[in-house]
Parts: structure tokens; sequence; C-alpha cells
């Protein structure tokens, strides 16, 4: 007898809750990519009137305990919780469908669908789209990863039509399968279990790729990045290297501005200190955030957030995992050229917020993607779904000189102009926009640096990189 549940069952979503927090610990998936359902086996007349829990769209699977992350639809007929819902609702329905019609006596149905790097790079080997098959070695099978595993290239991406005619089926006889230049997708009875599949799969498709590397290749690719390229590249006074004003300022810190408050009482005051704290709480958020995806490997990244004519900046060399009111500086515009060199980028986040309409700046040196920013040329091309689907085509911009001055810093302001999300300078890692939240900006560095991984590992084991680029640019 299939059952169905009218509200929202704790213990699921908890179950949610634990399995997004550990696939974002684990590295399978970017900051808000990636997704869950739940469907519960209660009293119902039919499948349709079965209700699915499943992570909002844009939700981010390791804060999935923050308000609407998770959202109820029907399994029956289209709902308007259909639109809150991940851009994958439809494949997920439809698995749960197909699980439920096969076993009604089923308890529950579990799916989870992450950015399997490793998974993802091998399925590139797949030419043609269909339904394909990744033969895994028998040193690296297991009890859940047996023989094979499924492959579907689809002909299109995130979402299509043809996802959703051919995955279910394909999962009703195998509880995993990788979904081609994507990820991979796995069913259980729990979160759990599936969990378990895509953290299994991705180990042994990691030992796969790591088997498949030809010497020469990788020696290629090292080869391409000069010795000492951290120390060549720089942004001008970030480190202390020159002056642009006459007068040096030093800007206060939100601790600072904090405690001028603590010598008044009143509900001004009040409110002032609930503003800077909010501020600050989204800049700290974001630090833990880009620490777990390991996003600031060399401490030269940098935060900011213009609000009316302040600016709000971290601290050069900033730990973001734990960062500190006195990590966060303040200034007005008009003053990023005169505050003192070494303390902050003011002067670059400065003219970007002059040249372009934004509230927020990211700066980052992620590993993969800062390095081969010194030796791609004038743009990187994703060959991954979710790089395409996200930040497309992401211009490089070479400003000519190994530091990054007011004097061509008109590059960067014309890539960013290019693209309107994200754009790179050779040898400085990536600059991104944002307009709503500070994570947007996050979220796109962060699939540039996952679909650069995947670039340089295809690479590796021999994938025909450029051919896959022209692929995605007719797509």
């Amino acid at each position: 007898m299939i059952r169905s549940e009218p509200d929202l069952d704790k213990d699921v979503v908890q179950q949610m809750i634990e399995c997004g927090r550990i696939l974002t610990k684990k590295g399978l998936n970017n900051i808000t990519s990636g997704n869950e359902s739940v469907v519960l086996n209660h009293r119902a007349e039919n499948v349709g009137g079965l209700v699915m829990y499943i992570t909002r769209s844009s939700s981010k699977l390791g804060h999935l305990d923050e308000p609407t992350a998770i959202v109820k639809t029907s399994l029956g007929e289209y709902d308007g919780n259909m639109v809150l819902a991940s851009s994958e609702a439809d494949i997920h329905k439809e698995i749960h469908r197909k699980r439920f019609e096969a076993k009604p006596d089923l308890k529950s149905s579990a799916c989870a669908h992450a950015h399997t790097i490793h998974a993802a790079v091998l399925s590139m080997e797949f030419e043609e789209t269909g339904i394909k098959e990744l033969r895994i070695p028998e040193k690296y099978r297991s009890k859940r990863i047996k023989g094979s595993v499924p492959v579907f290239v689809s002909r299109y991406g995130s979402g299509a039509k043809d996802m959703v005619e051919n995955m279910p089926g394909v999962l009703m006889d195998n509880p995993i399968m990788i979904l081609g230049n994507h990820g991979a997708f796995a069913v259980g009875g729990d979160p759990e279990e599936a969990l378990k599949r895509l953290i299994e799969l991705e180990a042994i498709t990691e030992k796969m790729v790591l088997d498949r590397i030809i010497p020469q290749r990788d020696r290629e690719i090292e080869e391409k990045v000069p010795e000492g390229w951290l120390d060549k590249y720089a942004v001008a006074g970030a480190l202390g290297q020159m002056r642009y004003g006459k007068t040096n300022i030093k800007p206060k810190t939100i601790g600072e501005l904090m405690r001028r408050l603590d010598s008044s009482s009143s509900d001004w005051v009040e409110a002032q200190r609930r503003y800077l704290n909010e501020i600050f709480d989204e800049f700290r958020e974001i630090g833990r955030d880009l620490t777990d995806f390991s996003m600031d490997p060399y401490r030269r990244g940098s935060l900011s957030r213009r609000i009316g004519n302040t600016v709000y900046i971290t601290r050069t060399g900033v730990d973001f995992a734990d960062l500190k009111k006195e990590d966060l500086l303040a200034f007005e515009m008009g003053e990023g050229d005169r505050i003192e060199p070494g303390l902050c980028e003011s002067w670059l986040h400065e003219t970007i917020y002059d040249g372009i309409a934004t509230n927020y700046i990211t700066h980052l040196l992620p590993e993969y993607s800062s390095r081969y920013s010194i030796y791609c040329g004038e743009a990187i091309v994703p060959i991954d779904v979710e790089g395409r689907y996200v930040i497309k085509k992401i211009p490089v911009a070479d400003p000519g000189d190994n530091i990054l001055t007011k004097e061509n810093v008109g590059t960067l302001i014309d890539a960013l102009k290019s693209n309107e999300k994200v754009a790179y300078v050779k040898g400085l890692g990536g600059f991104a926009l944002g307009f709503g939240e500070l994570y947007e900006p996050l979220h796109y560095l962060e699939s540039a640096e996952s679909s650069v991984k995947m670039i340089t590992l295809a690479e590796k084991i021999g994938i025909d990189v450029r051919a896959k680029q022209e692929m995605f640019r007719k797509w």
C-alpha cells in the first residue's frame, strides 16, 4: 500500500542535512551544486500521491539547515514548489516514481547527485551520446561498485529531457550511474546509503584516473608553469610593494567600529551593532565555505562588499577559516588608493566598483585555475556540463606585466564586463562579481576551479581537450 506524508518529516530533513554536510566535506560537490531527495512511503492511493523532499535550487548542500533549503513537492502533478526545487527535480521525481511502481512495499527511496570529478573525467572518454558502460578493474571492485558502472552521456545538459527519459530506467537495475561530463547519481533506501555509493565511486575512479595518467603528459603540463610563479605575480600595494596616494590611511576594522558603540546605548546604537554583526557574519560564513573547498591555498584572497559609499574588505593574508572582526576593514569610496600599503587590495576593488555596477567582489587564487591561467591563453573553456552552464567561457586578462597596477587594470575590467560573472588575470587567479549575496562570486570561482581540475586531469590521461571544448562551443 502506497502511503503519503502531509507534513515535513524532521527525521528526513535531518538525514538530508547530514548527507549534505558530508558531501561537502568530502569535496563531492560545488558550493551550490549537487542535490538530494527523499520520498517516504505512507498511505496514498497511488504513487502520484507521495511527497518528495528535495533540495531547493541553488541551495548549499553544506548548509541545508538554513530555512527553505529543502522543499516539498508531489510525485504526481506539477505543483508550485517545483519552481523552487533543484533544476534536476524532474529526474529525481521520475527516479522515485519508477522505484515505487516496481516495489510498492519500499519503505523509502533516496537519491543523491554529486559532481564527482574523477568519475566525470573518465566519462569524457565516451564521445558518443547515449548509455555507455565504464568497466571497473577487478582490483578496485567492491560490494557496492562491482564489474561496471553505467554512464549516460546527454545530448544537452543539466536537467535535459533525454536525462529524464533514460536515467531513471538505468537506476532501476543499478544503484549508481555516471552522468557524462558532469557527475554521478546514486539511489538507496535513505540518504546515507546513496551517499556511501557516491563516496565509494569517487574513491575508485580517482584511483583509475591516477593509473591512466601518462607520465610525459604530466611532465609537459607541470613544465608550463614556471618555478616560483606565485612570487612573480602580484597586485600592486597588496603586499606593500607600492603606494598610489600621497597620504596613508589606516582604515577602521569592524571590531573598532563596534567598540565605538560600546560607550552609549540607544535603539540606533543597537541597530548599528546588529547591522555590523550581520555584515561580519556573512564574511565569516563565506570564509569557512571557501576554506572547505580549498579556494585560498596561498592566503592571497580578498573579499569585499560595497554598501552605498562604504566598502568592507578583508585584510591581506587573512585566515578565512578563522575570520575575526579585526580582519574586516571599512573604507569610503575615494580612499582606496590612499590606504596604507600591505593592508588590503583597496585600490583594486575600488576601481572595479567604479567601473562595474556590482555589490560584491571576490579575488581568489585557487590552485588549478590560477596555474592554468598562466598558459591557457585568452580564455578558460570548460569541458564539463556544470562549468558551461554556470560560467561558460571565462576570459583571461593579460595585463602585459606581472604586477597588476592602475595603468593596466583596465584589462581586468574589460574581461569582467565581457563575462559579467568571472574573469581571471594571468598568474593572479580569479575575480568574480556578485549582486545578491557574497556566496555568488565564490560559486563562480569554485565552479571554474572544478572545471579546470577536470581539464587538467583529462589532459593528463590523454583526452582530446580541444575537441571537447569545441563540442561545448557548439552545445
